[in-house]
């Protein structure tokens, strides 16, 4: 009903109690549009409901107030999933634009779900890698980088050492972070 347009339920009234159809639907879709909660049946003249227990279960404030959370948390976990696949693309391509080799990781664990590895300047990996933390949550991991989008739209990395501004995350970076993983001391 939330999302349709133009929809129209159309009722097949029976009587519970004799099993005698409802002759003419219009009528008991009527009155249930004035708020009537039953008719009588022409057969058995007992009262028949117009709404079934699915119905009369969802109309209940207590349901609507859950239906109505349900539907808060799934459009938040939405927009938050939707945020994180966004940070992942933005992050590939920057990796990618800087030459270098960006891997999402399958299953993350212990807070890592990406890492690079560096190239040389030949293009061949090197297997001198950092760990990315792209997800709200903190890692547990001192090994693995926080990547994050500030309320600005930023994307910025914080080093494990809690530093609490970072480094605006862009190609420049990706090479400035390659540059130190391959200096000769490393």
């Amino acid at each position: 009903m939330q999302k349709g347009q133009d929809v129209v339920r159309l009722r097949h009234y029976v009587c519970p109690h004799c099993g005698t159809p409802v002759g003419n639907r219009e009528v008991g879709m009527k009155k249930l549009a004035e708020g009537k909660k039953n008719i009588l049946c022409v057969n058995c003249e007992k009262r028949l409901p117009l709404r079934d227990e699915l119905e009369e279960l969802f109309s209940s404030p207590d349901t609507k107030q859950k239906v109505t959370k349900l539907q808060e948390q799934s459009a938040s976990a939405l927009e938050t999933q939707s945020a994180e696949r966004a940070l992942v693309g933005e992050i590939i391509s920057s990796v990618a634009l800087a030459g270098q080799i960006a891997r999402e990781l399958p299953v993350s664990e212990k807070g890592i779900d990406m890492e690079i590895e560096f190239k040389t300047d030949s293009g061949e990996p090197t297997g001198k890698k950092i760990y990315l933390n792209l997800k709200s949550r903190l890692s547990e991991n001192p090994e693995a980088i926080k990547i994050l989008r500030t309320k600005q739209g930023e994307v910025r990395w914080l080093e494990a050492s809690g530093q609490s501004e970072g480094e605006r995350f862009d190609v420049m970076a990706v090479r400035r972070w390659r540059d130190r993983a391959l200096e000769p001391n490393s």
